[in-house]
């Protein structure tokens, strides 16, 4: 039985992996079928596909095959069991040691265990089944949870902060051991409070990953990260997101209103419409809500699907100052604007940033003239800080970056 048990749930644990390619594989095609018909692979993702059945059958079928196998294992077994009992009863009662009565009904119980044992040796089939696919939910359960007291007692919890940042000595990378991937060494930068800070560098400089931990998406390897003068990781971390409004290049929304994407996380009955509105007005994004058909009370669908790529955007933007928090992080937030709109946008985001401590991430280095300051990254390391102006004036990396 135990054999059989390893066998089964082996199969099973084989079964749910295909299962779950298969339903990638769905899904991939269901999404991106525009670029499958495009390209004409129609014949390659039915290749896919058909593999990632093939290896469903196969292991079903091994499955089906160990199950069938154990039935006449297990009914010979119990023949057995059943001779050897009957034997030893009538030798008992040959001695006179046991009653013909008793021998009988011993006998009779005998024959009914076969059924009910053939039938719990279908149940361990499911069983194991069962037992395979839980393994993955309790690997995610199993899962460290953010911690979201600090591991000092009393963790602060700034009710406004003045958005002063200082990287002193960080050092973070992706993974560990051999796929370990260092993406910021020894890494130091003083942020004033209120001063807009331009992040700029090629593809994998660190730029994202940067801000990233400004929220603690991630924690630091080492070194530390200071907001005011105090470590963020001496603070309540809701208290410390509620300090920072973030808008990055992946957009997302909710399947829900327009009103209450911008308004994310704030109870119904206190979203401040004329807010609202005003974000949205900020934004650029007020013409094109009220030309739906509900206008802020028009749902946008699953993932925002209604929309274009830059109202998505700018629906984020107003989400971000809607939120009116003291640090905004900025990662390509104008980089599905044309560039009419993206001008009015940057307006809007000149005039939100002021007075609060701004971080922005962009490609499109028109976006940055006018930051306080621009960081240049490279390899995790800066390699220039200062204006627009002196930095085209040094004819270093920014100087090329901007030629490019």
């Amino acid at each position: 039985v135990r054999v059989i048990s390893k066998r089964l749930r082996k199969l099973a644990q084989r079964i749910q992996g295909n299962m779950g390619t298969m339903n990638h594989i769905l899904d991939e095609n269901i999404k991106g079928q525009k670029i499958v018909k495009i390209y004409a692979g129609a014949r390659h993702e039915k290749s896919k596909f058909k593999h990632a059945v093939h290896q469903i059958r196969n292991a079903t079928i091994k499955s089906e095959v160990a199950t069938s196998a154990s039935t006449p294992i297990i009914e010979l077994l119990i023949v057995c069991v059943i001779s050897l009992i009957i034997y030893l009863m009538a030798q008992q009662a040959k001695a006179g040691e046991l009653t013909p009565g008793a021998f009988l009904s011993y006998t009779i119980m005998m024959g009914l265990l076969p059924s009910p044992i053939k039938k719990l040796m279908r149940i361990n089939e499911h069983i194991q089944r069962g037992l395979a696919a839980s393994d993955g939910i309790f690997a995610f359960l199993d899962e460290a949870a953010e911690p979201m007291q600090s591991s000092t007692a009393g963790a602060a919890k700034p009710l406004q902060c003045r958005g002063e940042l200082q990287f002193n000595n960080v050092d973070f990378a992706y993974g560990a051991g051999e796929a370990k991937t260092t993406v910021l060494s020894h890494f130091n930068l003083h942020i004033a409070a209120g001063e807009t800070v331009a992040l700029v560098g090629a593809s994998g400089s660190g730029k994202s990953s940067l801000a990233a931990l400004i929220p603690r998406f991630y924690e630091v390897s080492s070194g530390e990260i200071l907001l005011d003068g105090q470590a963020i990781t001496d603070l309540d971390l809701q208290a410390l997101r509620e300090q920072i409004a973030f808008v990055n290049q992946d957009i997302v929304l909710f399947d829900d209103t327009v009103e209450r994407n911008i308004a994310y996380a704030v109870p119904a009955e206190d979203i401040d419409r004329a807010a609202v509105e005003r974000a949205a007005q900020l934004a650029q994004a007020n013409d094109f809500i009220l030309r739906m058909d509900n206008g802020y009370d028009s749902n946008i669908g699953e993932s925002g699907q209604r929309l274009s790529g830059g109202q998505k955007q700018r629906l984020a933007i107003a989400r971000a100052i809607y939120k009116d928090a003291p640090i905004i992080i900025l990662d390509e937030a104008t980089s599905a604007l044309d560039s009419h709109s993206e001008s009015k946008v940057q307006q809007a985001l000149d005039s939100l940033m002021q007075n609060r401590t701004a971080i922005i991430i962009a490609h499109r280095l028109s976006t940055v003239k006018n930051a306080d300051r621009i960081v240049v990254l490279d390899n995790g390391q800066i390699v220039e800080s200062g204006t627009h102006a002196e930095l085209l004036a040094q004819k270093g990396h920014y100087f090329y970056l901007n030629q490019s």
